[in-house]
């Protein structure tokens, strides 16, 4: 992952799944969000 240059609140956990599935997942659990809900606009790989 590369989570080395971020802070320990942008790592994934337990009340946050959604970091831990694909974008295309994220689409789905976020269908009125055009992209990647702001929480994660500074997450690699969106």
């Amino acid at each position: 992952m590369h989570h080395s240059d971020a802070p320990k609140e942008e790592e994934p956990s337990p009340k946050d799944p959604a970091e831990a599935v694909p974008l295309r997942t994220r689409k789905k659990i976020f269908p009125h969000a055009r992209t990647s809900p702001p929480e994660y606009a500074g997450m690699p790989g969106h």
